[in-house]
């Protein structure tokens, strides 16, 4: 089958979120987006660009889907997938050529992804491409079996999630995952809910995501440095306050300190992700024929 890429707003919104979820309809984690949902993704996390791959008119058949987001000078893959059934032939690689290429001739210093591990032919394909793996993401839950922790001198304050995210850039010393971004948090800030810990009159960490009775769903949390026991009052505290609820958070890095308080709380790992990075240059004038 012979493949032209085109950009998506040559197709009906309609038919683009269908290609989305059709692509990753049999993912590892199955994705399934409705035309609001994907309108406000776009919106949240600053897509601008997505490209389709199809047969050409006049039988149309769109089979792959690839999305760019930019920020300052930083890229992200928003996704990329392509079909059952036509996968193998290198329309992914295509369409990534074309993100890349579009993505260096805006300028842009760098393009960021996240891949699941275990998505072999994924991850191939970025190393080949120049990705490099920067760090493990994690999406953990908890298991309900939350341990004794003794008396804090700290003090819970809720307050709304605008509030809480003043200390975004102040207790995250490393950047945060793309859509735990501040960005991507803030156009959030309406519908969430959040919470900080003080000692005294100091805020020393803080929590913003949604704590209802049957769901506590983390979308940031970071402490200042070596107050990682008042993180883990915030934690214990909503889910004291909560008791039936389930505890998850997508996106957590490995390495950071929020997720050694939250194993030490028992929660548990239940998909791993890699985060990868590529640098980028300019494009050449043959960048075009490197996508065939």
């Amino acid at each position: 089958m012979e493949i032209d890429l085109s950009p998506a707003a040559d197709v009906p919104f309609s038919d683009f979120v269908a290609l989305f979820n059709a692509a990753y309809r049999d993912y590892a984690v199955p994705l399934h987006m409705e035309a609001h949902a994907m309108q406000h993704l776009i919106e949240r996390d600053n897509i601008d660009l997505a490209c389709l791959a199809g047969g050409p008119p006049p039988e149309w058949s769109l089979v792959g889907v690839g999305m760019l987001a930019r920020r300052r000078t930083q890229g992200w893959i928003g996704g990329l997938g392509v079909i059952p059934g036509f996968r193998g032939q290198g329309i992914g690689k295509r369409l990534m050529y074309a993100l890349l290429d579009q993505a260096a001739r805006n300028g842009l210093r760098g393009v960021q992804l996240e891949v699941i591990q275990g998505n072999i032919p994924a991850y191939t394909l970025y190393k080949k491409l120049g990705f490099w793996t920067e760090r493990e993401l994690l999406t953990v839950e908890s298991t309900g079996n939350l341990p004794q922790v003794p008396a804090s001198p700290f003090s819970l304050e809720g307050v709304s999630s605008g509030q809480a995210l003043i200390y975004h850039s102040v207790f995250h010393p490393a950047p945060n995952p793309w859509q735990r971004q501040l960005e991507s948090l803030y156009a959030l800030r309406d519908s969430m809910n959040g919470v900080v810990i003080r000692l005294g009159e100091q805020v020393v960490a803080y929590a913003v995501g949604w704590f209802y009775r049957e769901v506590i769903r983390w979308m940031d949390m970071a402490c200042a440095s070596d107050h990682s026991a008042a993180l883990e009052a915030l934690i214990v505290h909503l889910h004291q306050q909560n008791p039936e609820a389930q505890g998850s958070y997508i996106n957590l890095p490995s390495n950071s300190p929020a997720w050694e308080v939250l194993r030490r709380l028992h929660y548990r790992v239940t998909v791993k992700q890699f985060e990868m990075h590529q640098r980028l240059a300019f494009p050449s004038a043959d960048s075009a024929q490197s996508a065939q």
